[in-house]
């Protein structure tokens, strides 16, 4: 861990002496891939949605040092999610254990959140990078939403994987790996505006999404 944490100030030095918008660009080819996800949704903003892809997965390394190499990349996309208007940081994990079980897809969630977690112990800025769990519970169902904080953006995790059936909200059209959207809190944001912060308005389409799901067979769930 010590070793990871080395590269990772390595890494946010060369962020500090080098201009991120001249240097770091969206992996495209993943947001194509999951375009397949986001066209076919039943939440009416994915379809417009944008996101910013994250360097390739390499299947070699650890959860652990895959998330190091991605820290340029996601403070970059932190830093312009607001103004540019994109709404996740996308990560497509290319191991096929990773998505066998949703077991395995929640062991994976976890592991990223322990990684942040660890970040925030061991920088001295702790504003940079934090983890967060919020527990729920609606009726007889118990679920728990995992994200990350990055420089104060909030990141709300959720991931898609050949596992979840096609009766799923998680259901990945096909695709062979899985993918974990860190979806930024302005996009809720805008939700928010556009209902004039109207709370019954903002229930109503969250309702609305919900129901559409439903209604072509694929129940919302956390």
């Amino acid at each position: 861990m010590i070793l990871v944490l080395c590269v990772i100030t390595l890494l946010l030095l060369l962020c500090w002496f080098l201009k991120p918008s001249n240097v770091i660009a969206s992996n495209e080819a993943i947001c194509k891939k999951f375009d397949a996800v986001r066209t076919k949704s039943q939440c009416t903003y994915a379809h417009t949605a944008k996101t910013f892809g994250a360097p390739n997965w390499n299947s070699k390394l650890s959860i652990e040092d895959n998330l190091s190499s991605m820290i340029p990349s996601l403070l970059h996309f932190v830093s312009i999610a607001r103004v540019e208007k994109i709404d996740g940081y996308l990560i497509e994990i290319t191991d096929p254990s990773v998505g066998r079980t949703e077991e395995d897809v929640v062991e994976t969630i976890l592991t990223v959140v322990k990684f942040f977690g660890q970040l925030h112990r061991s920088t001295k800025d702790r504003n940079s990078f934090n983890t967060y769990i919020e527990k729920k519970a609606q009726g007889q169902k118990k679920w728990c939403d995992y994200g990350v904080t990055i420089n104060n953006e909030r990141l709300f995790i959720t991931p898609f994987a050949p596992c979840y059936p096609e009766t799923s909200s998680r259901y990945s059209f096909g695709l062979k790996h899985t993918f974990l959207l860190l979806q930024a809190s302005w996009s809720f944001d805008m939700l928010n505006e556009k209902a004039n912060g109207d709370w019954t308005k903002i229930i109503e389409a969250r309702d609305k999404i919900r129901e559409n799901f439903a209604k072509h067979g694929r129940p919302y769930a956390k």
